[in-house]
């Protein structure tokens, strides 16, 4: 019984050697002659096999490079190979490559983009070779061709996962990642318009936290709505919608236009353990073959790791934004533990101190000496009240236990008010306060917490200005909505390292003040926590020796009138 191989040709040597051990000469019995081996090998090869003529026309396409391209041996024939399978932007490139093949220096092996009959772009794999004369001339080229589009695409693929995987453990910001994702999809696609949408499905609230589109801004966040992501989000399908598609469910009622229609739109779900987290939605609103059945597998075969990113770059980000709570927590405890120890404990002595001299030596004192112990003593228990009162409203802020109650209020009453009370610690250094508030001036805010802003702002004024000097509350007009409210003083000012300090909880900023008055810097820290709520920011410029002023933003009215 014969085997394949008994009916392959092979070299003389080879034969001899068979010959010299008595075995018969299997090329007699080869039953095709050489040229109809070519045939065979050119018809049945799972390679394309194209021959030119010197001009880049086809002379011969075997059945492979038809699968491959789409044309027939008869559609091929004769055609320039420039214009049969060359993209537009490629041909210049491939008429140098032909020119090195007729010349013999170069162009034997390139990897390019080809384009097949129906218009579709194609990766392909080409093996060159020039055609010789028995003159040496070279009359034509022979070449090899592999579509290799679909092992491209797996490793582009495959690249696409690892990226987006490396990419949640290099990048820091969540937003980075975004950008990267969307860097990444473009690598496998078109992707000049692209977005992500997350679904809250506690506040049952939709946003779009990376929006990249030529014609649409990015929308608000807000409830789940009519449209084409919401749909997606809805009924938890990835869906390719056309023109057609996009109008057919509108005329259901099923969805409705937002924003501007595009000819091709792609949503896919981004889903954990079959939970629907968000979107990832790519559109075209010029070409509607920019987009087919072969991208949405992609998008939906890349879809779970890059939800898995983005859900693991939140846990980080909410983990993050968790341990900074409580750092600021504990810095917190610490400081009001600090305040408790040292600076609540400290006034005392100096209280039990004078009401011991006036006991024990009040007889013996004379009126002048009495009165100045009695105005320390004022001066005292009003530092002390002031702590205390701070001391419980900064602890109520930091508990969540301070409601904030906004009203419309006179604000040049209540600064007289502040004033009065004041007044007599203002009077023992001999300094001036001046109220420039215009009268009826109606503002909008916690009557109770702007009157502890500015209770605490003018007492540090008074803290730190010499005697004989002056601190001033006035206002000016920023738009209709709001006013700038600045106390300043001619006190002895800060340094810029100072301003830099004084409202964070974890520096010790305070320092006694030009009477010796002592202080936490709890005032202040209480202030930046008032002015936040009110959605301002208190600003401070100083110079040393000059004074300061603290200024910030205040509502005339509510922002729903």
């Amino acid at each position: 019984m014969k085997s394949e191989t008994d009916n392959i040709a092979k070299p003389d040597s080879v034969k001899s050697k068979e010959q010299d051990l008595g075995k018969p000469d299997l090329n007699d019995s080869f039953p095709i002659n050489d040229q109809l081996r070519l045939k065979l090998h050119f018809d049945q090869t799972l390679l394309g096999i194209i021959e030119w003529a010197k001009d880049f026309k086809v002379i011969r396409w075997n059945p492979a490079a038809e699968k491959i391209f789409g044309y027939s041996e008869e559609e091929a024939y004769g055609k320039k190979g420039i214009d049969l399978l060359v993209p537009d932007n490629a041909k210049e490139i491939i008429e140098k490559v032909w020119l090195q093949l007729l010349n013999r220096k170069g162009g034997t092996r390139s990897t390019n983009l080809n384009v097949t009959k129906d218009g579709k772009q194609i990766l392909c794999d080409w093996y060159n070779t020039p055609l010789i004369d028995d003159n040496g001339e070279v009359i034509g080229v022979s070449s090899l061709v592999n579509d290799i589009t679909k092992q491209d695409k797996t490793r582009k693929i495959q690249s696409a996962l690892y990226k987006i995987s490396e990419s949640v453990n290099t990048i820091n910001d969540i937003n980075e990642l975004y950008e990267k994702i969307h860097h990444i999809i473009a690598g496998l696609m078109k992707a000049e318009n692209f977005f992500i949408a997350l679904y809250d499905e506690s506040t049952d609230l939709i946003s779009f936290p990376y929006f990249v589109d030529e014609c649409d801004e990015r929308p608000e966040p807000g409830k789940l709505g009519r449209g084409l992501t919401d749909y997606i989000l809805r009924y938890e399908q990835d869906m390719l919608i056309d023109a057609k598609k996009d109008l057919e469910l509108r005329a259901n009622g099923e969805t409705d236009l937002i924003g501007q229609p595009a000819e091709i739109w792609l949503g896919v779900s981004l889903k954990i353990k079959n939970k629907t987290i968000g979107v990832i939605v790519l559109q075209d609103y010029h070409d509607k073959t920019t987009y087919g059945e072969e991208e949405k597998q992609v998008l939906i075969y890349v879809s779970e790791q890059i939800a898995m990113a983005i859900s693991k770059k939140k846990d980080e980000d909410e983990l993050k934004r968790y341990s900074e709570e409580l750092q600021e927590l504990n810095k917190s405890k610490d400081k009001f533990f600090s305040i408790i120890a040292h600076d609540l404990r400290s006034p005392f002595y100096g209280l039990m101190g004078l009401t011991d001299i006036l006991k024990s030596e009040y007889e013996e004192l004379p009126p002048d000496e009495t009165k100045a112990y009695l105005d320390e003593l004022y001066s005292s228990t009003s530092n002390l009240y002031t702590l205390i009162e701070n001391l419980l409203e900064w602890s109520r802020i930091q508990s969540g236990k301070m409601n904030y109650q906004p009203e419309r209020f006179d604000f040049k009453e209540l600064m007289e008010e502040v004033i009065s009370v004041l007044h007599q610690t203002a009077r023992l250094k001999s300094i001036s306060i001046e109220n420039c508030i215009n009268d009826c001036l109606m503002i909008f805010g916690d009557r109770a917490m702007i009157r502890s802003v500015m209770q605490n702002l003018i007492s540090n004024s008074i803290k730190f200005t010499r005697k004989g000097g002056s601190v001033t509350i006035s206002c000016s007009k920023i738009n209709d909505e709001k006013i700038e409210v600045k106390v300043k003083d001619t006190g002895i000012g800060m340094s810029e390292e100072k301003i830099s300090k004084i409202f964070r909880i974890d520096e010790n900023t305070s320092s006694p003040g030009t009477n010796k008055e002592k202080g936490t810097g709890l005032g202040l820290l209480l202030c930046k926590e008032i002015v936040e709520k009110h959605e301002s920011t208190i600003n401070v410029i100083s110079e040393i020796r000059k004074g300061s002023c603290f200024s910030f933003a205040l509502r005339l009215s509510s922002p729903t009138d």
